[in-house]
């Protein structure tokens, strides 16, 4: 079955080297174009595409307002395509908290074949999200939640490890932990190059903690949460301290969040905490045993309510123990497990 998609950009030229892109993947079936916000809101009425690629800066009615007026009258998986410099990655982000499922820069030297498969490996993505996700929510049995945050309460570290529809999701867990006295958080995000620094700065205003890109040799601190760079590993050693390399990808992934997950597991032994969220795939699922392997807790995102639900049934399929609840619920827990003692 063909992936139907709508690109939106007041480029003609931009559409066209798009359409050409995309002509080349026979799953993929362009149904529609359009070169402002107002036009692409009633092609997706009219054509229910699978995803749409959107433009963020455009006359008329512009990309961030059709991604809320589509994901409001009818929601649809929303990929941005954005020009790669600082200013539109922020403006992706913001996009991203609209409603849009995932950002890519539009490449300044034209789509080799790197790029084209990215952005195809992206549509094919978003077109299996449910967008109607926020309207769901769970709760683990109460008998569950004493024992969790008991358990939550002696973490010495938390790896997260998240692809597709991450952002929005640690936003959800992360802005819990604003007035908490939290151990390191360490984040392996899958996003396009060029946006992680970005990402780190959006979460780090909507969320009010202190986000930082992990830096080589750092030591980890309380209160603290650090990111995984672009296309880099990030290893915690014996110490707490940060290490960075580029050896091979791992499963496809660099960062790969199972490697990450793998040294806390190493590292923490059972005080290690490793999340597994929404994404394609299977990233983290090897990890997530390797962290129970040793003792430690494990969290999964209910498949059932993920943005994408591949890599949170891949880390239950590789565990025995793992507890799987909402994101909402992650956070919540979270913030109960350490909340700051008034005395």
């Amino acid at each position: 079955m063909s992936v139907r998609v709508i690109i939106v950009d007041d480029s003609p030229f931009v559409r066209q080297v798009l359409r050409d892109v995309l002509s080349r993947y026979p799953d993929i079936e362009v149904v529609g174009e359009a070169a402002d916000g107002d036009r692409a809101e009633r092609l997706v009425i009219e054509r229910k595409p699978d995803v749409v690629t959107m433009d963020v800066v455009m006359p008329l009615v512009g990309g961030m307002e059709a991604i809320r007026s589509i994901m409001r009258r009818c929601p649809t998986p929303i990929v941005v395509v954005a020009d790669a410099h600082r200013d539109h990655h922020d403006i992706a982000m913001q996009a991203i908290a609209a409603g849009a499922i995932d950002a890519l820069p539009k490449p300044r030297s034209g789509f080799d074949q790197a790029s084209a498969d990215a952005l195809v490996t992206a549509l094919r993505s978003a077109a299996q999200v449910n967008v109607r996700w926020r309207s769901h929510r769970s709760r683990p049995p109460r008998q569950r939640s004493y024992m969790l945050i008991q358990r939550l309460s002696q973490a010495r570290c938390i790896g997260i490890v998240a692809s597709t529809g991450g952002p929005q999701t640690l936003r959800t867990i992360l802005m819990r932990l604003r007035h908490c006295d939290f151990p390191p958080v360490v984040v392996v995000q899958h996003t396009s190059i060029g946006f992680t620094q970005a990402l780190v700065a959006w979460l780090a205003t909507e969320t009010r903690v202190r986000i930082s890109i992990a830096r080589d040799g750092r030591s980890l601190r309380r209160r603290t949460v650090v990111v995984a760079p672009d296309d880099t590993h990030l290893e915690i050693d014996g110490g707490g301290v940060m290490r960075l390399h580029q050896r091979p990808q791992v499963g496809n992934h660099r960062p790969s969040g199972t490697l990450l997950l793998r040294s806390l597991a190493h590292t923490y032994g059972a005080d290690a905490v490793g999340v597994v969220l929404t994404g394609m795939g299977d990233d983290g699922a090897d990890g997530a045993h390797a962290v129970e392997a040793r003792g430690g807790l494990v969290l999964v995102e209910d498949p059932a309510l993920a943005i994408l639900d591949g890599m949170p049934r891949a880390a239950i399929e590789c565990t025995h123990a793992a507890i799987i609840v909402s994101s909402s619920r992650i956070g919540k827990l979270c913030a109960r497990a350490f909340a700051r003692s008034e005395g």
